[in-house]
C-alpha cells in the first residue's frame, strides 16, 4: 500500500430516505439507502485499485441526529466493515465527526460513530476523530459550536517543516456556498484559520457544494446528491496522491441526479420517460392542461416523481424578490429591509434548517 494514497469523502448522510425510494428485493431499506452503500463500495474499490492506505470520511456520516434507524445504522456497519476487510491489513479507516453525527451542540458531545471504533482491530484500524487530532502529517478537526477553542488548537500545532501536511476538517468557512441557490456565507473559520498556506490539501466537509476557496483549499461536497440543493453538479470523492506534494482528484459517482423539468423551457427530444426513470424529477407545470398530462406519464411510468404547479400571479413586491427567489434571497431582502441586525443569524438557522 501506499501510504500517501487516500480515499476522501464527506457529507454521506445515509438515512433510509423515503422520497424518490424504491423498493429493494429482500433488504429492509429503499433504493436511496442502496445508492449510498454502493458510493461507499465505489471508494473502497478505488481504494484497492489505486493501492491506498486509508479511507477518510469528513464528517455526517449519518443524517438523523438523535434518531437514526437501527435498519440504518445495521446496513452502513455492516457495508464499512465489509469493504474494510477487503483491503490489504493495515489498512486504515479514519472519521470525522460531523455536527448531524453528534447528540446536541455541546462542545464535544456524544455521537453516532465512536460505536465503529469498537470493529477496529490491529490489521483494520478504525480511528474517530472527536477532537483536533494530528496522525503524522494528517490534521483532523471535527465539528465544534465551540470554534474559538478548536481555532485555538489548531494555531498552537507544531508543524514540522520538513513535511507536507493534509487537512481533514468538518466546518464551515467563510465565502464558501452551502448549496446551488445559496450566496457565500460568513462561516466560522477562515483561510488563516486552517493554515492553508503550511498546507498543501485542505479537505472540508459541511456545505454540500463542491467548491474550491483556494487552490489548495477545498469542499468536497456530499457523497451523492441528497436533493435539489445538489441539482446541476456532479457528487463523488476525492483520490487523494502525493508527487511533490499532495493533490486530489475528483472521482464522480454514477447515482440518480435532482432534476427540475419546467415545461415552460423543456424541449421535449423523446428522453421524459428515461429521465423519469433514472434521475429523481420534479416537473413544474404552469397551467391545468400540463399538470393533468403530466399526472397521466407520471401513473403510467409507475415512478415517484414530484409535480409542481406554478400559477404566474403579477403582483407588486415590497422586497426585491421575485416568484423565483430562493428561501435564501427572501430571508437576506427581508431581514435587510426590517431586522439587519439578524440578517447573518436568520440565513445561517435556515441553512440548518435545510441541512437537517
Amino acid at each position: 500500500m501506499n501510504k500517501d494514497t487516500y480515499v476522501v469523502c464527506a457529507d454521506v448522510h445515509a438515512s433510509d430516505y423515503t422520497a424518490f425510494s424504491k423498493p429493494v428485493e429482500g433488504k429492509p431499506y429503499g433504493s436511496r439507502l442502496k445508492n449510498i452503500l454502493e458510493a461507499l463500495n465505489a471508494m473502497y474499490e478505488e481504494a484497492l485499485n489505486k493501492d491506498a492506505s486509508r479511507m477518510i470520511i469528513v464528517g455526517d456520516l449519518y443524517n438523523e441526529r438523535t434518531s437514526i434507524s437501527p435498519i440504518v445504522t445495521k446496513a452502513v456497519t455492516e457495508n464499512i466493515l465489509k469493504g474494510l476487510h477487503k483491503q490489504p491489513k493495515g489498512f486504515k479507516l479514519d472519521i470525522v465527526v460531523g455536527n448531524h453525527d453528534q447528540q446536541d451542540n455541546s462542545p464535544v458531545p456524544p455521537n453516532s460513530v465512536s460505536i465503529l471504533e469498537t470493529y477496529s482491530t490491529k490489521d483494520y484500524p478504525i480511528v474517530v476523530h472527536d477532537h483536533v487530532d494530528v496522525d503524522d502529517n494528517l490534521i483532523f478537526v471535527p465539528y465544534t459550536e465551540d470554534s474559538l477553542a478548536f481555532k485555538k488548537e489548531i494555531s498552537d500545532i507544531k508543524l514540522d517543516k520538513s513535511k507536507h501536511y493534509v487537512m481533514f476538517a468538518h466546518i464551515g468557512m467563510s465565502g464558501a456556498k452551502s448549496g446551488k441557490w445559496t450566496h457565500k456565507l460568513g462561516g466560522n473559520y477562515t483561510l488563516e484559520d486552517v493554515r492553508y498556506n503550511e498546507m498543501d490539501l485542505v479537505m472540508v466537509g459541511h456545505y454540500h457544494w463542491r467548491q474550491k476557496l483556494a487552490d489548495n483549499v477545498m469542499y468536497t461536497g456530499d457523497l451523492v446528491p441528497l436533493n435539489f440543493n445538489d441539482e446541476g453538479q456532479d457528487k463523488g470523492f476525492y483520490l487523494i496522491t502525493k508527487d511533490r506534494k499532495y493533490k486530489g482528484t475528483f472521482i464522480p459517482v454514477h447515482s440518480p441526479a435532482f432534476k427540475t423539468i419546467d415545461l415552460n423551457h423543456y424541449k421535449d427530444e423523446g428522453t421524459l420517460n428515461e429521465e423519469l426513470k433514472n434521475n429523481y424529477i420534479r416537473i413544474v407545470t404552469h397551467n391545468s392542461e400540463d399538470t393533468k398530462a403530466m399526472r397521466k406519464l407520471i401513473k403510467e411510468a409507475e415512478v415517484p416523481v414530484a409535480l409542481q404547479t406554478k400559477q404566474e400571479i403579477k403582483h407588486d413586491s415590497r422586497l426585491d424578490i421575485s416568484s423565483d427567489s430562493s428561501d435564501a434571497d427572501i430571508v437576506r431582502a427581508y431581514c435587510k429591509k426590517y431586522y439587519p441586525k439578524v440578517e447573518k443569524q436568520a440565513e445561517k438557522y435556515l441553512i440548518q434548517a435545510q441541512e437537517g
